[in-house]
């Protein structure tokens, strides 16, 4: 997402809460365009040529946290594209 950007930049941020961990994982590449947005996490759908990818990646992702009874959903701004990660925390070993 962010090779063709000069300067590349990833911001990782962590929260606990009283039952879940929140992971924000954001970068400054191109963006997720409005009229996709609701399409990344299909799988094999992809934006990039023919050969570059499979489309699988967020959509396998969503597949693991979802298993793990947490969520991924997209934020996007001008700025930054962020990736929100919710986990439930155990509690109980």
């Amino acid at each position: 997402a962010i090779k063709n950007e000069a300067v590349k930049n990833i911001e990782i941020h962590f929260e606990i809460t009283e039952t879940d961990l929140l992971i924000d994982v954001a970068d400054n590449g191109a963006g997720i365009s409005p009229l996709v947005i609701g399409k990344i996490f299909d799988p094999f759908f992809t934006t990039k040529e023919v050969g570059q990818g499979t489309g699988l990646g967020l959509s396998i992702s969503r597949s693991i946290l979802l298993d793990h009874k947490g969520e991924i959903q997209v934020l996007p701004n001008k700025k930054m594209t962020t990736f929100q990660i919710r986990l439930p925390l155990i509690r109980d070993l």
